[in-house]
């Protein structure tokens, strides 16, 4: 019997996943069952003796725990990433999401537009409009990677050239796929870096959609400096025209609103929220613990753009040959503004994720996080198994516990 803790928060929507013996799996094929016989649908990824299963939790209660088991069960995926030509196209929950576009007749792939739950457009996709054309819909570049800029579309730009996808994932919990792209200069034939580039939709409900990217910039062809610019992500966002500053937009962080409080200002998160066709919502990106620069600084622009950038104020950053630039975001794409959407509850959901533990009677295994601090903590809870037991000070507030993880060494890893 296996056991998931809610913590100080609200879980609303939630990814979780755990690891186990692959040799304690029921089946190839496993959902979550919940005392009272609720069923969640999980993805089981086995790698060699192990196995990480992964699966969403709807609501969960802050302070409040459930039990669960994993039974056998021949899920239908309603989470695809399917290749169709140039593009992958993303359906969740039985209903399409977007696509991944990497057709060579433009200068980089994008991903997009992404929509609300009532099916208005939330980000910008015009391939006509002549104020920041390679601004379009969810983009990854930088301005300067050894001078040559691939985030503006300017005579003598880089190019991003798809070289393929794989590792595309249809399932229960998550669809999910990896983009393989080569960054070159002007020409298209001298090679600057390797992108790889994972993006991984879980099966959430309509009203929020959460996204994990992970992006590897590989130094395949000798080093390369990215130098100091603002046009950098490596992440960016583009929202829809009605959607910005001046019209219903605003956009905020914990510690700021629009930008002449925002701009190149460090946050570990940025909600861009406005009205479509009368429906509140907004898109989050997350800025995960382990990047570079954590927290990084924003290039966010009352005119509609949001890009996470730690290029334009500190040095520039130069990557070893055979080394790599490694960044994880979350985006939530959500109904609602910043507030009741509970931007800061979905945040603590990335940073700090629920807890799960193997209880057998009154041994308890914590399975994640892979945390001795907290994995050591006595479990004394009451008979109903509701309880959350005492932690450290340093817990009770998610930027205090990220720090304290961090200084510790036991960040663990995000795969």
């Amino acid at each position: 019997m296996y056991q998931v803790f809610a913590g100080n928060h609200d879980r609303k929507n939630t990814p979780v996943w755990f690891d186990i013996p692959a040799a304690d799996l029921p089946a190839a094929q496993v959902a979550v069952k919940a005392d009272g016989g609720t069923i969640l649908p999980a993805t089981v990824v086995v790698n060699g003796d192990q196995a990480r299963v992964t699966f969403v939790i709807d609501h969960l209660a802050c302070g409040e725990a459930f039990r669960f088991e994993l039974v056998p069960c021949d899920c239908a995926p309603e989470n695809k990433a399917e290749i169709n030509g140039n593009q992958v196209d993303l359906t969740v929950g039985g209903k399409y999401f977007s696509k991944y576009y990497f057709g060579d007749d433009l200068a980089k792939p994008y991903m997009g537009p992404f929509y609300e739950k009532y099916g208005k457009q939330m980000t910008r996709l015009n391939f006509t409009i002549k104020e920041h054309p390679h601004h379009r819909s969810l983009w990854v570049s930088h301005g300067d990677i050894d001078g040559v800029d691939n985030w503006n579309e300017r005579p003598e730009h880089g190019y991003i050239i798809n070289q393929g996808i794989d590792g595309v994932v249809s399932s229960p919990a998550y669809c999910e796929f990896t983009a393989h792209n080569v960054w070159t200069k002007h020409d298209k034939t001298t090679k600057q870096c390797d992108e790889v580039t994972t993006y991984r939709i879980y099966n959430t409900s309509d009203e929020v959609r959460v996204m994990d990217v992970t992006i590897r910039l590989v130094a395949s062809y000798g080093a390369f400096t990215l130098g100091k610019t603002k046009e950098a992500g490596p992440i960016a966002v583009r929202m829809n025209d009605e959607l910005v500053v001046g019209k219903t937009g605003r956009f905020e962080t914990p510690d700021g609103i629009n930008e002449d409080e925002i701009w190149m200002k460090r946050a570990p998160w940025c909600d861009y929220c406005g009205t479509a066709e009368g429906h509140r919502c907004g898109i989050t990106i997350m800025d995960c613990p382990d990047n570079f620069g954590y927290p990084t600084y924003w290039h966010s622009r009352n005119y509609g753009l949001m890009a996470p950038n730690n290029s334009f104020i500190p040095e520039p950053r130069r990557i070893e040959a055979g080394d790599e630039a490694k960044w994880t975001f979350r985006v939530v794409i959500h109904n609602g503004d910043t507030r009741s959407a509970e931007i800061s509850e979905r945040y603590a959901d990335f940073v700090a994720m629920p807890l799960v533990a193997d209880r057998d009677q009154d041994e308890v295994k914590v399975l994640w996080p892979v945390d001795p601090e907290r994995a050591k903590i006595p479990f004394k809870l009451p008979e109903d198994l509701n309880g959350w037991p005492e932690i450290p000070v340093w817990q009770k507030d998610v930027r205090a516990f990220v720090e304290k993880v961090k200084e510790l060494g036991l960040m663990p890893e995000r795969k």
